[in-house]
């Protein structure tokens, strides 16, 4: 299926911005070697599933928490962490569907 990613580029850019005051950068790379657990959420209508999926290195994991919940990065627990990463795929996916063409249904966030 060919995809227009311009609705996930958008949303990406406008929720990093807001939620974390970071600015993502656009292009292909290596995913992290120390990549903290994924979440993923499941956009579904009749004809398909789709699936957007989080995976982020520890560092920029542990900046994200930071910036969200106001704390300083050095009393950012895993736990923390990888909560704001669940929050993070949920915000996107739900931003996403406003963009979409067509209606989907959100799922919930799992790993």
């Amino acid at each position: 299926m060919n995809l227009d990613l311009w609705p996930l580029e958008k949303t990406t850019s406008e929720v990093f911005e807001r939620m974390f005051y970071l600015f993502p950068v656009q292009g292909p790379g290596p995913l992290p070697q120390d990549a903290a657990a994924p979440w993923r959420i499941s956009l579904r209508n009749q004809e398909k599933t789709l699936f957007l999926r989080g995976v982020f290195g520890s560092e920029v994991a542990k900046t994200m928490a930071a910036n969200y919940l106001g704390l300083p990065e050095e009393e950012v627990t895993p736990i923390l962490a990888d909560l704001t990463l669940r929050e993070t795929v949920n915000v996107l996916a739900g931003n996403l569907l406003s963009l979409l063409a067509e209606p989907f249904e959100l799922g919930i966030p799992e790993k």
